[in-house]
Formats: C-alpha cells, structure tokens, sequence
C-alpha cells in the first residue's frame, strides 16, 4: 500500500507523516488531499501508529518507493 492509496481514507484525522523515524511532516484535517507531492504518493506504507499522546493523529510510517 502507498500513500496515495492511504491519504484518501484519512477524512476524521490529522495525519503524522514518518519516514526513517524522521517527522516529515504533520498535515490537519481537512488539508490531506493535494498535498503530497508525486514522490511522497509514491511512497510505501510501512505501518500506521495510533498514539494516545497525540489526540486525533494518526501516524503513518512510510519506507521506499513502490
């Protein structure tokens, strides 16, 4: 699964963007859409985190290119 598969299905949650333990970026809702450029679409999902400490985030871990 890529991110481009991914961020679509986001719609309730801000979205941590995480890739080689490195925050790249944290996206609100309501701004996931059109966002990403075509390199981090392409990225694939390593997994998603839920983290209490971060209320109404969802966390993806995303790797190489697909």
């Amino acid at each position: 699964m890529t991110l481009r598969d991914l961020a679509p299905l986001i719609k309730c949650n801000d979205l941590q963007l995480v890739c080689d333990g490195e925050e790249l970026c944290l996206i609100r809702n309501g701004y996931i859409e059109g966002t990403f450029s075509e390199k981090y679409l392409s990225m694939v999902v390593d997994y998603i985190e839920n983290d209490e400490s971060v209320p109404d985030t969802i966390i993806v871990h995303v790797g190489g290119v697909d």
